[in-house]
């Protein structure tokens, strides 16, 4: 599963459709457009919907992988309940 969190004005830039291409690998797309300003609890249930969906590798990307970091340490702290400093530290370090 591929889950994109660039925004629209982000994609637009692109000359490669991402999502065209993976679904042509038969893989999953999933776009959460999100931003630092939009990260919310919403986005938190719907990304922790995703990986609840899915038994395979998940990869999550935006433009610098500041965004990425943000939404999975929020998912690790609201979904799975680990302190939001440890969150922090652990991004990017801990598979879901």
């Amino acid at each position: 599963v591929i889950v994109n969190i660039r925004t629209a004005e982000r994609i637009e830039t692109d000359e490669f459709d991402e999502e065209a291409y993976a679904k042509s690998l038969g893989m999953e797309y999933v776009w959460l457009p999100t931003t630092p300003a939009t990260l919310d609890d919403a986005t938190v249930d719907r990304f922790a919907d995703v990986l609840a969906s899915t038994t395979g590798p998940v990869l999550l990307h935006c433009n610098s992988a500041n965004t990425a970091g943000g939404l999975w340490a929020a998912y690790l702290a609201k979904k799975r309940g680990v302190p939001i400093d440890e969150a922090i530290e652990k991004n990017g370090k801990e598979p879901a």
